[in-house]
């Protein structure tokens, strides 16, 4: 096959042209950066240069009259437009510049053109993004560290008799306890290194109590670092977490000035408790993945809940501030995550069928059968019951 035998007819939107020659320009964008006193420059690439051709066109014939208004016209229209090159094959393309058409009685019957196009591509806007997950790992971690300062301000057993520290020591060891108790709700991916963290950390505050519940700063921030971990271990972390939620004592008199230490140990040991647990829960929804709207409702709820009633119970406006601006980002952050998701529907097949049947009545076809099996615990997937069944769509 000889080269001629490749070329097209040339056109730009429609309107036909021959063609003599052509210009093609195209290469990297390149910017060259000479620093003083160093002799190696550095070429920075900037990427592709957009392509460029120069066109020699042509129209002739007894009619050339109506093929070179055609032309002109098509040249003249805003926006790009499909080129089909002579040599190149089909592009979309603008017009650039300044066009030339000449006319002679010399070369009667014909119009030669001079046309440069430049490949128009795509028009591509930024689209600025909120990181509404960071947001909330951002906003749980103020909240914790105010939580923390708050405690370390508000706990002391420095200049009380010996009962209210042996107290301050118990109420210490009863926050390991209750963090021991939720490792038996830990997901089943959970990292063997994160429980092994955790447990460790327990195991050596533990053996510190008496000199931590002393340095109450120090205290918190093992606690902090218990939960932290704790969150991200959990099937369920508010749930999880709900004993030290929870946490609180029974009513003691406050009669002398060391029964009002120990109730306000106390008060701040369960605001440092219930802080670090709605925190340490918001950061883990955060990094969930959510299958469906419903399943982002059934977090987000309960959640902001949580952190509402903490903030309503507090009397420290820093805590208070940094409480409601970290619900109204893990509202945010759910709201938008699971806005576009599958909603959960209930349906309900009308015989025992197979999975695979169900699956195509529903979605149409059988991608879906696994999911009815497992989100049903349906125990053969050959048999699903007739009984309602949830199912996803969109």
């Amino acid at each position: 096959m000889a080269w001629r035998d490749d070329l097209q007819p040339a056109s730009f939107r429609g309107a036909e042209f021959f063609c003599s020659g052509h210009d093609h320009t195209f290469g990297r964008r390149v910017e060259l950066n000479q620093y003083p006193g160093r002799d190696d420059p550095w070429s920075e690439d900037l990427g592709r240069r957009a392509r460029e051709w120069s066109i020699e066109a042509y129209v002739l014939g007894t009619d050339y009259m109506r093929a070179r208004d055609a032309l002109i016209a098509a040249i003249e229209a805003p926006g790009p437009g499909r080129l089909i090159h002579h040599w190149l094959g089909e592009v979309q393309a603008t017009v650039r510049g300044e066009c030339r058409m000449q006319e002679s009685t010399r070369e009667g019957g014909m119009a030669r053109f001079t046309l440069t196009f430049v490949e128009s591509g795509e028009q591509v806007e930024p689209a600025a993004r909120i990181d509404t997950a960071d947001r909330v790992e951002r906003l749980a971690e103020a909240a914790e560290q105010v939580a923390v300062e708050q405690f370390a301000r508000d706990f002391s057993v420095d200049d009380v008799p010996a009962f209210a520290a042996d107290a301050a020591e118990m109420d210490a060891g009863n926050i390991l306890d209750i963090a021991e108790d939720a490792l038996r709700a830990v997901r089943p991916d959970a990292l063997l290194a994160d429980l092994a963290s955790v447990r460790t950390t327990i195991t050596g505050t533990r053996s510190r109590v008496f000199s931590l519940v002393r340095s109450p700063f120090n205290f918190a921030q093992q606690v902090l670092d218990i939960v932290r971990t704790l969150g991200g271990t959990l099937i369920n972390p508010l749930a999880g977490l709900s004993g030290l939620f929870n946490l609180s004592w029974p009513a003691a008199p406050s009669r002398t000035r060391s029964r009002r230490r120990v109730v306000s140990n106390q008060v701040a040991t369960r605001n440092l408790t219930r802080t670090l647990a709605v925190a340490s829960a918001a950061r883990a929804a955060a990094q969930t993945t959510l299958t469906s709207y419903q399943a982002a409702i059934e977090i987000r709820d309960p959640l902001a809940s949580a952190i509402e009633q903490v903030a309503s119970d507090t009397t420290d406006d820093r805590l208070y501030d940094a409480l409601v601006a970290l619900r109204a980002a893990v509202v945010a952050d759910i709201t938008a995550r699971g806005a576009d998701l599958a909603r959960q529907v209930n349906y309900t097949p009308v015989a025992v069928l197979p999975a695979l049947v169900v699956a195509y009545q529903v979605y149409g076809d059988i991608e879906s059968a696994s999911d009815i099996v497992t989100r049903n615990n349906v125990r053969h997937p050959g048999f699903v019951p007739a009984a309602p069944l949830e199912v996803l769509v969109r």
